[in-house]
C-alpha cells in the first residue's frame, strides 16, 4: 500500500506532467461563454489556445500515463467539466458534468478557490489537484 507521502508525490508528478503540456499562461474569460452540454461555460484559454472542448492534450496525457484527465472551470458556484478523457457507458465524453458539492474535491476547491488563480486542473475522476499560476 502506498503511503500518503508517496501518493502525494505521485500526484504532484502527474500534475507537473499534465501542466507541462500547456505551454502558456491560463486565462479565464468570464465575459464570453461556450455552450457545453447545454451549459454556458466561461472561456478558458492557454495563451491563444482555447481549452474548452479541446481534448488533444488530455488525450495525449491519458494515453501516456494510463490515467484519466479532466479540466473544469468555475462558473458561479459550480465547477463544470470542459475537456476530458472520461467517457460514459456509450463512449461519449462526460462534458458538462458538474463537480457535486458533496464530492471531497469540490469541498476542498471551494475552500482554496480564493487562492487559485482562476484555474482548476482535475486529473483523474478519483483524485484532485489544483494548480495556480
Amino acid at each position: 500500500m502506498l503511503s500518503f507521502r508517496s501518493q502525494e508525490n505521485r500526484l504532484r508528478r502527474l500534475q507537473k506532467n499534465l501542466l507541462g503540456r500547456y505551454k502558456d499562461v491560463f486565462a479565464l474569460d468570464e465575459t464570453r461563454h461556450i455552450e457545453i452540454a447545454g451549459l454556458q461555460t466561461p472561456i478558458l484559454k492557454n495563451g491563444e489556445r482555447l481549452v474548452n472542448l479541446d481534448h488533444a492534450i488530455v488525450d495525449e496525457y491519458a494515453s501516456e500515463t494510463g490515467g484519466n484527465a479532466s479540466l473544469f472551470v468555475r462558473s458561479g458556484d459550480a465547477f463544470i467539466r470542459i475537456a476530458t478523457t472520461v467517457k460514459d457507458a456509450t463512449g461519449a465524453r462526460t462534458l458538462g458534468a458538474t463537480l457535486e458539492r458533496s464530492h471531497p474535491a469540490s469541498q476542498i476547491l471551494r475552500k482554496v478557490w480564493r487562492n487559485v488563480s482562476q484555474k482548476v486542473i482535475y486529473p483523474s475522476k478519483y483524485q484532485w489537484i489544483e494548480a495556480t499560476r
